[in-house]
């Protein structure tokens, strides 16, 4: 009864669009005029997930590391996945070569691949096989709770924290650059801080009180026969 995930992350920056100016004016003025507002999109992978009955409690209690000395009879087991992709439409001054831009940020969400082990050492269909089962799907539907969350907070601090406003570079070369950087430095470390706040949203379903309960669910009183 544990959930065990990770956090993989992916951040890429993709070719600026080069307009040359034309007409005349100053950059700034040209820039606010033609370029396009900040687009900010941040979508979610439904959850789901496969079953694994194959390995018996000793494997599952080592994939857990739980370090407490408690058997684990079920686990589910993922990885938290984010990719990051920042690009642009942008604008070139073709005698200067400065470049100005507002970014196009698109965010995925997922939680992938996704893997509910119950043990073998009870069989499917007895009552301790269907309340380890529950149990680990609760686990799953936090996870699936979560997501949605998560991809409000992160298009709210995407939002906020790029604004309309225009980024100016010395050239298309340097806007890559430090687009990149800004991505590294700023959007990747949120989204895996809001993404590991799903950890304490498990939380509850794995304390001592809720192990002890799942242990005696199944648990039948002998009842002496009538005299």
């Amino acid at each position: 009864m544990k959930s065990v995930l990770t956090f993989l992350a992916a951040l890429a920056f993709v070719g600026v669009v080069l307009f040359a100016i034309g007409g005349k004016g100053p950059m700034p003025l040209v820039c606010e005029r033609r370029l396009g507002p900040t687009e900010v999109r941040v979508r979610t992978t439904p959850v789901e997930y496969k079953t694994d009955f194959t390995l018996p409690t000793s494997r599952l209690t080592e994939m857990a590391a739980t370090g407490s000395g408690r058997l684990v009879h079920g686990l589910t087991r993922t990885n938290m996945r984010s990719l990051v992709t920042v690009g642009s439409s942008g604008i070139t001054n073709p005698l200067t070569h400065r470049h100005c831009l507002r970014p196009i940020v698109d965010v995925q969400l997922a939680f992938e691949p996704m893997t509910v082990f119950i043990t073998a050492d009870q069989a499917q269909g007895s009552c301790q096989f269907d309340v380890t089962m529950k149990h680990e799907l609760q686990h799953v539907e936090v996870y699936r709770e979560f997501l949605d969350t998560a991809a409000r907070d992160v298009e709210k601090y995407l939002r906020d924290h790029f604004a309309n406003r225009i980024y100016y570079y010395d050239s298309p070369e340097d806007a890559q650059r430090q687009m990149s950087d800004e991505t590294s430095k700023r959007i990747g470390p949120f989204v895996e801080d809001e993404m590991n706040r799903v950890r304490e949203m498990q939380a509850p379903l794995d304390t001592p009180d809720e192990y002890l309960r799942l242990e005696r669910s199944c648990f039948r009183p002998s009842i002496p026969p009538s005299p």
